[in-house]
């Protein structure tokens, strides 16, 4: 790695150790960003963003993941009139496809393919399966974001250790670890999943983080915990 200075009017240029530790290290920069938001430097929307971006390669796909109870997926031998009732109802662009099980994922159908199948008269959903990526739990989600990139895909599989069927991510999932939660006008209306309800009363989705929960109620859980829900826990 090469270090080059200003020494006068040259430039000196030596090699640095690899060894050499950074000048300041992650958690420091942390603690720099609330310094600096509370002199108004930043904004605390833009301190956000900043934390978010240092915290995105920190987290796993299991982390973020949509588990597989709440994944609406399709039989590759759904007739088409169900298959357009789902993308009506459900208004998802995408539905995974599988064969006869649902830990057998053998790809996904984008509506706008399906959609152009029925004007032209087919109702093959075979010929519109389009190929999909598969990833583990254990996985960082920075490291999924460069092959979703790369591989122009939005969405990926989330298998188990045993090969099964635990859920999918899918590129919105992943900015919106960085940006927050972001809406379209066919999202659904959005439900509270932490809402007081009364003096140390509260009602809470079984989905909601440990974490989010620990944020908005005050109440601590064992650092030890291994569930990340509050259903988890439970």
């Amino acid at each position: 790695e090469i270090c080059a200075c200003l020494v006068g009017s040259e430039m000196c240029i030596r090699d640095r150790p690899k060894t050499e530790q950074p000048s300041v290290t992650e958690d420091e920069l942390k603690y720099i960003i609330d310094e600096i938001e509370e002199q108004g430097v930043l904004e605390e929307q833009e301190s956000d963003l900043v934390r978010s971006a240092l915290e995105f390669d920190e987290i796993t796909v299991d982390e973020i993941l949509i588990p597989r109870v709440n994944v609406i997926a399709i039989e590759k031998n759904t007739p088409f009139n169900e298959i357009k009732e789902k993308f009506l109802t459900d208004m998802y662009s995408r539905l995974p496809v599988y064969h006869e099980d649902i830990d057998d994922i053998v790809g996904v159908i984008h509506e706008k393919d399906f959609h152009a199948a029925r004007y032209h008269g087919r109702e093959d959903v075979q010929g519109i399966i389009s190929p999909v990526l598969y990833t583990t739990g254990n996985t960082k989600i920075s490291h999924l974001l460069r092959i979703l990139q790369r591989e122009k895909a939005h969405m990926v599989i989330v298998v188990d250790e045993y090969g099964g069927f635990a859920g999918i991510v899918t590129m919105e999932d992943l900015l919106e670890e960085i940006v927050g939660n972001i809406y379209d006008e066919f999202d659904p209306q959005e439900e509270k999943d932490i809402e007081k309800v009364g003096d140390n009363l509260w009602r809470v989705a079984g989905s909601c983080e440990l974490e989010r929960v620990a944020e908005a109620t005050g109440v601590q859980f064992p650092e030890d915990e291994e569930s990340d829900t509050l259903g988890g826990l439970v």
